[in-house]
């Protein structure tokens, strides 16, 4: 059976790959920190968006012995493009989506490095 999302650990950045075709939102902790804004998380932290088929690396402060979670949520978004503006500075810009939560109960991955 294929895993729905690839999370992989590398020097200094956690890889995740959304091998579906539904957007997702993740919330990336250490030792139960949001790594954002080294706070707890709560029902309201926002994290990062991800398209369908989308795949990136986070940089993050991973040090041995260190608490990762990773909560991830299902839900529906959509990739938020402005057409009046060149395509050169789109890029600059980044991507960006709009997602909303499908609920407020996620999946978690966890992991001791």
């Amino acid at each position: 059976m294929e895993e729905k999302y690839k999370i992989n650990i590398l020097d200094g950045f956690i890889d995740f790959d959304n091998t579906t075709n539904e957007f997702v939102e993740l919330i990336i902790t250490i030792d139960d920190k949001e790594i954002r804004t080294n706070k707890r998380v709560k029902e309201t932290t926002k994290g990062f968006c991800y398209p369908p088929r989308y795949h990136k690396a986070i940089a993050v402060n991973l040090k041995k012995g260190s608490s990762l979670k990773v909560y991830i949520y299902e839900g529906e978004g959509q990739e938020s493009i402005n057409l009046d503006k060149p395509t050169f500075l789109r890029k600059k810009e980044g991507r960006k989506a709009i997602f909303k939560r499908a609920s407020s109960v996620p999946y978690i991955w966890e992991k001791v490095i």
